[in-house]
């Protein structure tokens, strides 16, 4: 994928975010295929291992099969590069972008930075990962990346209250731009589990918790996460909504139960309805 496939507004700032995602996506594309064929050589190993203090092999017998499974581990070293190459494209599509797209057309300050920090989300995984990008991009990237990942990793409680109280407008933004991608894939979840004879059920007011210490820190994210909240409950059939009405304070209210009408009467000594 190239930038200009990413529906990105030019920038040097964000195309510099894209290209190191790219890097670290496709190094860890090999990472995971390495792994995959290591896993899988070591089972193997694990398994002549067991058969052997079993009885079931001989050392001959054990010693052949390990030197033909030696045989086919390299064999399968020249494809890693391909099949690394076949992740990589499978994760990096424009759905890796789509956070930052969400707050390039939809934010009331989708600057650079904000932009970068939300392509960036998913490339820090260790303290040296963090210090690497702190170098080359900033505070003002890194700072909202580590607020948005310190939110995911405390208990529900403890990050509704840091959002609200502490978090920056950068972590927030990102934080309610993943929430709408992830609102707006309910509806066809739902149809799909419909299709299995099941039923997807919406936690409407857990979710309206979750989503209040967002609030009212940018009014055109804001407009769209009560739209992609009342899309689900209206997909889902769940009496609740949001009322953002009062733009400073929105609440969640249940509609009442639509009454049943009767159908027409017919002529009779207590008369019926269909």
């Amino acid at each position: 994928m190239k930038f200009e496939d990413t529906g990105l507004k030019e920038n040097t700032l964000v195309r510099e975010a894209f290209n190191f995602a790219a890097t670290y996506t496709k190094s860890l594309a090999r990472e995971m295929v390495e792994q995959q064929l290591n896993d899988s050589y070591l089972k193997q190993i694990t398994a002549l291992d067991n058969a052997q203090a079993s009885g079931q092999l001989s050392e001959e017998d054990y010693n052949s099969k390990l030197a033909k499974l030696d045989q086919s581990l390299e064999a399968q070293k020249p494809r890693i590069a391909q099949v690394a190459e076949q992740q990589f494209n499978a994760m990096f599509t424009k759905d890796r972008f789509a956070s930052a797209l969400e707050i390039q057309k939809h934010s009331e300050n989708a600057t650079p930075e904000r932009l970068a920090a939300a392509i960036l989300i998913d490339c820090r995984r260790d303290p040296v990962e963090d210090k690497i990008l702190e170098e080359k991009f900033g505070k003002g990237v890194t700072g909202p990346i580590a607020e948005v990942l310190h939110a995911s990793s405390v208990t529900p409680l403890k990050s509704g209250q840091y959002l609200a109280t502490e978090a920056s407008a950068d972590a927030k933004s990102i934080q309610v731009a993943e929430k709408i991608l992830g609102l707006q894939q309910l509806p066809a979840q739902a149809k799909l589990a419909e299709m299995q004879g099941k039923k997807l059920l919406f936690p409407a007011k857990v979710v309206f918790e979750q989503i209040k210490p967002l609030w009212g820190n940018d009014k055109g994210l804001d407009a769209r996460l009560v739209d992609a909240f009342n899309k689900v409950t209206d997909a889902l059939a769940s009496p609740f909504k949001i009322d953002a009405s009062d733009a400073a304070a929105p609440k969640l209210v249940k509609s009442a139960p639509v009454p049943k009408k009767d159908g027409p009467k017919i002529t009779g000594d207590e008369g019926f309805s269909i």
